[in-house]
This record gives C-alpha cells, structure tokens and sequence, in this order.
C-alpha cells in the first residue's frame, strides 16, 4: 500500500510537469499495451489525435455504454476503466488485453488514477477560464458593443500581441443539426492546426467554426490556406458535413473585428451570387474587397443614395421592386427567365421595371446604370444578411 501510494505521487508529481504523457508512458510500459485516454465527450488527451482518431470513436463509445463501472470484453481483450473526476469521468482504454493480466492492470490503473484526475481537473478549471474568454471574444466580434479587447485578451492564457498580424477564417457548416459536438470539431480543428504549426483561436458562433490566427505574411498566404482547406476536409469527412470557408485579411490583433467582417463578407457575397459551398478569401472578391474596405455606414449611404426611393416604395406598398430589380440583374436582363423566376406574368415585369425608372429616374438599357445598380444590390443585401444595417 505504501509503494502505491509513493507511486501515485510520485505520478502526479510527474504529470505535473511533464505533463499526461509522464503517466500514460510509465502506464504502457507497465502494462506492456499502447493505451488510449479519453474524456467525458470523447477527445483524445493521449496519444496524438492524427494517429488515432478514427479507430477510437468506436472504442470509445462502446466504454461508455458501460456507464461508470470498468467494462472488459474477453473474446477480444477490450478494457475500458473509469476515473472520476469533477461528477464525470476520463476514461484509460486498452486493447487486446488478455485476461490473466487484468489484476496486474488493474494495480497498476489504480496507482494512475490520482494523476489523471488531477490532469483532468485542472483542464476543466483551465476550460472554464478559456470558455469566459472565448465567449467575450465572440460577443466583441459579433455583436455591436463597446468592449475593450485589451481587458479580454486579459483572459486568455495565451500571451497575444495586440500589434502582431492575425487573420480570422470562418467555417459555415450546412446543417440544421442543433445537436453538433461543437466541442469535439473545435477541439479537434485546434490540435490539428496546432500540429500543423499554427497557433489558433476557436470560437462558435451561430452554425460556424470561427479561427482567429496568426496572420499570414506574403509568403505564407498560400501555406495558411492550404492547412485551412486540410482542416476543412478533415472535419467534413469526419462528422459527416458539407461547408462554406471564408478567410479575413491579416490585420493588427487590435483590428482583428475588421478581418472578422471581412470573413462574413467572404462567406456572404457568393452565396447572394449563387454558389453553394466554395472558399472564398476577401482579397479575392476583386472589386468588392476594395468597395467593402470602407466604412459600412459609408455603403449604406451608397446604397440608400440608389436605391432609397424603391426601399421606400417597397416598405410603403410591401412591394417587391427590389426583388424584381435584383433578379432581373442576376438573370442578365432576360426578362422571360426574369418573369418566371417571380412567377408573374411578362406584363406585370414591364410595369414594376417602368416603376423603377420613374422612381430612380434612371434609364435601364445604360450599361453603367446596370452596373452601379447591380453593385449597389449586393453590397446592400450583404450589409443586411451580416446585420451591418437594419431590414428595411
């Protein structure tokens, strides 16, 4: 009893550290077996993720219908063992273990179990700090306030630089699952861009991943990106999605709500051109990252100044000139997919179309009325669809 107990401090001294690695080596080299730990939800703290992940969701869930008791199944040396920590548990997986070694096993797990539920204890107090800055960061980004980001970088247990370069990339996922093992995705996106070298930032918001990081330079742009678009197909084949990714400019960390906007914006514009699922980096929208590079008041202005009496019109009369405008733009002015896309009659387009330039005073056959209308619709639709301005 002494020798165990000397033991499990002496494991905990370790863990304490070096880290869960100190544990689970001295566990594998006692057991003579490759070992898997794994939380309440299924994350796996030891070994690397990269090498293991897709074979440990099976073996995972079937510990867990094992409820808190140890669960052994001999026809294949499966052993799955609980450590109770904070009203949950972590949990220490073994693989063909043969029956005769379970009491040695289970000497040797109990020596373990002081370590890792220190480990795990402290990640939960350490996730509850993270989860107190990730959600003011969030609101910071998203939400119209008067927050002071030094006081909520404060929070994070990383030593961010207010004038070093970050950029933001957001991940839309298609789906009405409301159920998402967000924890999990960010989990997992954070420890494989972290293998992949890139310090990074998960936040939530709505049905998106969002990552602040480092921001690329010149030579790195196209590196970033790549690792991006690896995370990206990972996570679609591994949770069974289909996504959207917009990718923000590298700005100064205390300008990183500027790169955030223009991620949304990235995500937007081509969804409002059609496209379903896509990539779509800000510096790539050609002449709407230099028009969205201004103030959004300024583009309501813009947008208000063309487009104003017909919103007007339509808010007044619940009409649909804007609708009709917009798909008339979209439809390169054919006027018969036009009709039908709206389902009226040709008739009734003729007279919403006149309507339009009696109200803007326009001439609709100029090719740079057309254009300026069409700038005008999408810049305006992105600006309400991101809440940079109210629903008319």
């Amino acid at each position: 009893m002494l020798l165990a107990a000397r033991n499990s401090c002496q494991l905990t001294d370790g863990m304490l550290e070096e880290g869960l690695s100190f544990v689970a080596s001295y566990l594998e080299k006692s057991i003579n077996r490759p070992i898997i730990i794994a939380d309440h939800n299924g994350l796996i703290h030891y070994p690397c993720i990269s090498e293991h992940f897709e074979q440990v969701d099976e073996l995972f869930f079937c510990s867990l219908s094992a409820g808190v008791q140890y669960f052994y199944r001999e026809d294949d040396g499966f052993l799955s063992y609980p450590v109770e920590y904070n009203g949950t548990n972590a949990y220490i997986i073994i693989q063909h273990l043969s029956k005769k070694k379970l009491a040695h096993t289970f000497s040797v797990l109990a020596e373990s179990k002081l370590a890792i539920k220190c480990y795990f204890s402290n990640l939960y107090k350490s996730d509850q700090i993270k989860m107190d800055f990730e959600k003011e960061l969030a609101q910071y980004l998203f939400l119209p306030n008067d927050k002071d980001l030094e006081s909520i970088i404060a929070l994070s247990n990383k030593p961010l630089d207010l004038h070093a370069q970050y950029c933001t990339a957001i991940i839309e996922f298609n789906t009405d699952d409301t159920q998402l093992a967000w924890k999990q995705i960010c989990s997992f996106s954070r420890d494989y861009l972290i293998m992949s070298q890139l310090d990074v930032i998960t936040i939530v918001w709505s049905k998106s991943l969002v990552l602040v990081l480092p921001g690329p330079s010149s030579d790195t742009d196209i590196n970033i990106l790549s690792k991006l678009l690896d995370l990206k197909k990972n996570i679609e084949c591994r949770y069974h999605l289909s996504s959207t990714l917009g990718i923000g400019q590298a700005h100064e960390l205390y300008e990183i709500k500027k790169s955030c906007y223009e991620a949304r914006i990235a995500l937007t514009l081509p969804r409002l051109m059609g496209k379903a699922v896509y990539v779509q980096q800000f510096s790539h929208l050609q002449i709407f990252s230099l028009l969205f590079s201004l103030n959004p008041s300024n583009l309501e202005i813009y947008c208000k100044n063309t487009l104003g009496k017909i919103l007007d019109y339509d808010k007044t009369n619940k009409g649909d000139l804007l609708l009709t405008l917009r798909r008339l733009l979209d439809n390169c002015f054919s006027w018969k997919a036009t009709a039908n896309s709206l389902f009226v009659h040709i008739n009734t387009l003729y007279y919403r179309i006149n309507k339009i330039q009696d109200l803007l005073n326009i001439d609709l056959s100029k090719m740079e009325t057309r254009v300026n209308l069409y700038l005008a619709i999408k810049i305006w639709d992105t600006l309400v669809y991101n809440d940079n301005i109210s629903k008319p």
